[in-house]
């Protein structure tokens, strides 16, 4: 699978909050309701590709995506994920 995981998760939150603005809300309730669905989401979409892709036997960077921006000024969108040793 070469879905970029960690880039959507970390930008489906920002995405899901720019519509905000524009819910219809009186009472807040509605506000309150989006953003429980919006981080559900994301925390099942964290713990999907974490449980399908991730190994924590391997000690190195995991479901690394690495994207040009601007190449020209050497400008890239680098995201990782590793397994940090237990200290106890």
């Amino acid at each position: 699978m070469d879905f970029p995981w960690l880039t959507f998760i970390i930008l489906f939150p920002i995405a899901a909050a720019l519509l905000v603005p524009v819910i219809p809300d009186q009472d807040g309730k509605t506000l309150r309701w989006y953003a429980l669905v919006v981080g559900l989401i994301d925390f099942v979409v964290i713990i999907w590709s974490f449980y399908s892709q991730y190994d924590l036997t391997n000690p190195d960077l995991q479901m690394v995506e690495r994207y040009a921006w601007l190449p020209q000024i050497q400008l890239y969108w680098s995201v990782g994920s590793m397994v940090y040793p237990c200290p106890w």
